[in-house]
């Protein structure tokens, strides 16, 4: 799959600043969330080291699988995020790119740090507000989906306070609005140019975040909401 097709809130961003901060390969990787197959797959290759990635439901387990081809050093799951099946202490690295935006944020932080091993590394992605006070038709939007931004100008400090050092940050104004206007080329007629498998990658969220992204582009929800992405480190 062709890296400008990925279709994930912040694009390949977030990885390139992981990989910037973090040299030495770690011992075993997560990521988090449905839509990071390819993720999952350039970590993989990048610290060459078996990587699992958990999923919520079965419909992201399956096109986890299809999109992945069962790659042997990548193992796919379906777990709870907020209860994971994991001991603790059990990995080096977290990734999770806009899958710990919701209102369970706290619950799945929580059990982050619980199956992180002490001085490992938290990679996170989070959809943040700008202001406080957001319009009727932002709050309605970010409701419908499901998702409790932190206020930008606390998000550091949110993890701080969760005993994670801040190693590297980066605010991503223009990531979202990216990636809505490539959600919308690829629902508005362009499907002819996808295979089969990237067809059924993008099945599940086109229809999803079609009519979110309409209202986002149309409202100027730039001003807004954007995201960050942090490498945090978890006290020894």
């Amino acid at each position: 799959m062709n890296e400008h097709k990925l279709l994930i809130p912040g694009g390949g961003t977030p990885l390139k600043l992981l990989t910037k901060t973090l040299t030495d390969a770690p011992g075993k990787i997560l990521v988090v969330g449905g839509m990071s197959e390819l993720i999952a797959k350039r970590l993989q290759v990048k610290y060459k080291v078996n990587v699992e990635l958990i999923v919520e439901d079965f419909e992201s387990l399956l096109n986890a699988n299809l999109i992945l081809d069962y790659e042997e050093n990548i193992i796919v799951k379906m777990m709870d995020f907020e209860r994971t099946d994991y001991e603790n202490d059990s990995f080096d690295l977290i990734f999770a790119q806009g899958t710990v935006s919701g209102g369970n944020r706290k619950k799945i932080i929580k059990e982050m740090k619980r199956i992180l091993k002490p001085g490992g590394i938290f990679a996170v992605t989070e959809i943040v507000s700008a202001h406080e006070t957001l319009p009727p038709v932002m709050k309605d939007l970010l409701e419908a989906a499901g998702i409790s931004p932190l206020n930008e100008p606390d998000a550091e400090k949110y993890y701080q306070e969760r005993n994670f050092t801040i190693l590297a940050s980066k605010d991503l104004p223009d990531a979202l609005p990216e990636y809505y206007k490539s959600v919308q080329y690829v629902f508005e007629g362009k499907e002819e140019e996808l295979t089969e498998s990237e067809k059924s990658y993008y099945k599940k969220i086109i229809h999803r975040i079609s009519h979110e992204g309409n209202v986002f582009l149309k409202y100027g929800g730039s001003k807004y909401i954007s995201l960050k992405t942090m490498i945090l480190k978890l006290a020894e």
